[in-house]
């Protein structure tokens, strides 16, 4: 059935590109040039002003020095014209155009109140998604990496992980399981550093990365941010997903996707995908006082290894209500709904030549020759989440520059595990697979239930005098965070069920012989944080300074209280010209400890939290020529107060094992991107990465081989990376419609362990490096019908990505490509 239906996906793009009517071919011959000038109050022309168009065509320009903008090459349409200037409010209106229109004047208001306006500028949500202070990304000193969805749409990203290989100084932990963890700047980060909306609770341990559907944004931060969104492990950095709001024009998209893979062995037609998207979002009322969006998707995705088939439903619905007339007081209530079901052994590959231990002297090479087949999965079982959320948004001005913000989550992320997968850890299990081919399979069966309150509070009040003006606000964020999981009734059954790997015969069927489980009490913890920050404008907003405290606690069920310390954050960033700036940036993170863990002396109460820190310095370019953006940055982060367990026989005057407080690692490196409008049609944006990330500090000398040996690289975190995308789209002429990308990836070797190299295990496999090949190509058939093509890996690449030993190499998908089919309303 999917085959057919992805076959006839394909046959229907064609057919629609063959029979495009002429109607459409003279549109383009209507196609002119939309001028304009920006002015404000008193009629004085306004320069870099961003001016947005969005309809059927989107598109950004700024003005320049005499306040004049032009859109060349538009086609004819209804459009909503967007400016936006800093100091001024944003000037909204609609405009159906078509074709010869005179120059238009556009007129802005200066700021002398901050209206709630429901279109917000992309970059001014991303900066304040990271520090919750409105301004742009220019005015953040730190190094951060915004994708937009028309991007995240050019390069079917799906989910996180298809975008963490392109964002200078990150990378990615796994592709499924797993995935829910990546790599910043060295750090392994958590489940709880990527969010929704500033929230946690939908990317859960065990699980896997976030989908991007219904995502307007995803802003990748560099660095830590403890002072606002309280405890964190490390301070590599965070992932910020800003999902789509409602918009006042009706628009309702249909997207139809249909997918295969091509290459290492797999057919054209043997691993068909399709999934469908529907986004629909406008006014309900005239008065454009109540807006809706509503997001749905159905997608049954085969993974190229054999019997993978991801089902995913996702359903999203939110309301926008101005609660008075001009929006200063604004309602959004949101409610979402999804289930996805995660087959086991995607992408997971057996090579019985290659290191099959991690202490045999050997880091590699990985053994291509003898690898078993995408055709066998030697996996069985899987992975079930159904999850839910419900809450609001609420935003007032209830005065001249005063903004309060007050958002509630309820969150719900169920999850059940039953699998089989394959073992190889004892000297009888390594000679059953280098002498039979064989793998033995262990079953785990577990359920979790989550359920998470998210609270985030914020106001601020911004102060104005003769060239300067300052921004002071105040905060909370809280979280209580509810967690039940089950336990076997009884011993769990050994590794069993061999597999032959290149064959998939089974010697004997798969039994489930686990245990019944039982559901344990509910364990709730209380997490919050308060902080205060201030950022001032100096001499006509030329230097900008940014300082804040932050101090947070943990308090675990029947647990005594973990708690934080004050830290601060601060910044300073100085405009050398209006579109050139220097910063420097410090900021920390924190992780309370358990006070009742004892020293070497039997002291309890005794550890500082543990605490990351990040020095941050670099430049910052926004030229309105070409708009022509880029960052330079150079960091050095560590930990301090790691705390280290001492040996099984190690004891303290109280006969228990006790804990001392130690490095554990620190990074350094410098990171550049850059993206430019370089000629007419022509984009370009590259990004390059140096990162030298090393595991430091001593425990207990009776750990030591369990302990990251000193000096030894961090893992999954190659030297340098470096990615270039290049995209030429015609809006109008003999390729009018069309557009193409390619776009290319690199990273150097790294180590493929999820942990540090340890005296035990002091050889995991180092994992090749790789540069892949993408490209793209899309064509909009007329306002209504657009095609696309994504292609993937186009060299078809062995790309490895996860692993210690060759018992249980992940890779990265083979040939791949994607068409997509859609319209709008």
């Amino acid at each position: 059935m999917l085959r057919s239906l992805s076959f006839t996906a394909i046959f229907v793009t064609f057919c629609t590109l063959s029979l495009r009517g002429s109607g459409d071919n003279s549109a383009s011959g209507l196609q002119q040039a939309l001028n304009g000038v920006v002015e404000d109050a008193s009629g004085a022309v306004v320069p870099d002003a961003i001016i947005r168009l969005k309809g059927p065509t989107d598109r950004e320009v700024r003005s320049d020095q005499q306040g004049r903008f032009a859109f060349p090459g538009l086609r004819p349409g209804r459009y909503q014209i967007i400016v936006e200037k800093t100091g001024f409010e944003p000037c909204v209106q609609q405009l159906n155009w078509q074709g010869g229109a005179p120059e238009l004047r556009l007129r802005i208001q200066p700021a002398s109140a901050r209206q709630a306006i429901h279109v917000v500028a992309a970059a001014d949500q991303a900066a304040e998604a990271i520090d919750r202070l409105p301004g742009t990304l220019v005015e953040n000193a730190r190094a951060i990496t915004v994708v937009r969805e028309q991007e995240m749409r050019e390069r079917d990203a799906r989910s996180i992980n298809d975008l963490l290989a392109f964002v200078p100084g990150m990378a990615l932990n796994s592709l499924r399981t797993g995935g829910y963890h990546f790599y910043a700047r060295g750090y392994r980060m958590g489940p709880e550093d990527t969010r929704v909306d500033g929230f946690t609770g939908l990317n859960l341990s065990g699980g896997y990365g976030a989908s991007t559907f219904g995502i307007d944004q995803v802003v990748f931060l560099r660095g830590p941010a403890g002072i606002l969104f309280g405890p964190a492990g490390s301070p590599g950095g965070m992932i910020q997903m800003i999902t789509k709001k409602p918009q006042p024009i009706r628009s309702t998209q249909l997207d139809l996707r249909s997918s295969t893979f091509h290459g290492q062995g797999i057919g054209l037609w043997e691993r068909p995908s399709i999934s469908f998207d529907l986004d629909s979002t406008g006014a309900i009322s005239r008065s454009d006082r109540l807006l809706y969006r509503a997001l749905a998707t159905v997608e049954n995705s085969r993974y190229f290894t054999a019997n993978v088939l991801d089902r995913d439903r996702l359903a999203r619905f939110s309301l926008l209500a101005k609660l008075d007339q001009v929006g200063r007081y604004t309602l959004l209530p949101v409610f979402q709904y999804g289930s996805m079901t995660r087959p086991a052994g995607g992408g997971i590959v057996i090579s019985p030549s290659t290191s099959l231990s991690t202490s045999d002297g050997r880091m590699g090479p990985i053994f291509t020759s003898d690898l078993s087949p995408h055709n066998v999965n030697l996996s069985a079982g899987g992975h079930r989440y159904f999850t839910s959320q419900s809450g609001f948004d609420f935003r007032a001005i209830p005065a001249t520059d005063w903004t309060i913000n007050l958002n509630y989550r309820w969150l719900r992320n169920d999850r059940h595990i039953n699998q089989w997968t394959p073992e190889v850890n004892s000297p009888a299990q390594i000679r059953l697979l280098e002498e039979r081919f064989e793998v033995l399979r262990l079953q785990s069966k577990s359920d979790s239930l989550n359920r998470h309150h998210n609270v985030d509070f914020n106001t601020s009040y911004e102060y104005r005098g003769s060239g300067w003006r300052n921004l002071a606000q105040v905060g909370t964020f809280s979280r209580v965070v509810g967690v039940r999981n089950t336990s076997p009734l009884g011993p769990v059954p050994p590794a069993r069920a061999p597999i032959h790997i290149y064959t998939g015969q089974q010697p004997m069927p798969l039994q489930d012989l686990y245990p019944a489980l039982a559901f344990g009490p509910w364990t709730m913890t209380t997490l919050w944080n308060g902080y205060w920050q201030n950022r001032s404008w100096l001499w006509s907003e030329r230097l900008v300074l940014t300082f804040g405290l932050g101090y947070g606690q943990s308090h675990p069920g029947g647990q005594p209280v973990r708690k934080g310390s004050v830290i601060p954050n601060g910044s300073a960033l100085f405009r050398l010209k209006r579109d050139i700036a220097v910063y420097y940036s410090y900021s920390e993170s924190f992780n309370p400890v358990d006070p009742t863990l004892e020293n070497f002396a039997g002291q309890r109460n005794v550890f500082e939290p543990i605490t990351g820190f990040n020095h941050e310095a670099g430049l910052k370019l926004d030229l309105p020529f070409r708009r022509t953006t880029g960052t330079l940055s150079f960091f050095r982060n560590g930990i301090s107060n790691a705390l280290v367990q001492s040996g099984i026989n190690d004891v303290n005057v109280n006969g228990v094992r006790y804990y001392m407080a130690a490095g554990s690692r620190r990074s350094r490196g410098a990171e550049l991107s850059a993206e430019s409008f370089f000629a007419r049609d022509w984009f370009v944006s590259a990004a390059v990465a140096y990162t030298d990330a090393l595991y430091t500090g001593v425990g207990p000398a009776s750990a030591a081989a369990t302990l990251a040996i000193p000096g030894s690289r961090a893992e999954k975190t190659p030297r340098w990376s470096w990615n270039s995308r290049l995209r030429y789209e015609r809006s109008e002429g003999r390729l009018g419609g069309w557009s193409a990308a390619i776009i290319l990836l690199h990273q150097g070797e790294r180590l493929g362990s999820n942990g540090a190299r340890t005296v035990s295990a002091p050889d995991p496999l180092l994992l090749p490096a790789f540069t892949r090949l993408d490209a793209s190509l899309a064509y909009r058939i007329n306002r209504h019908w657009e095609w696309a093509l994504y292609a993937e890996n186009l060299t078809d690449r062995r790309i490895f990505i996860n692993a210690a030993t060759g018992a249980s190499m992940e890779m990265m998908p083979p040939r791949s490509f994607t068409t997509r089919l859609s319209y709008r309303f």
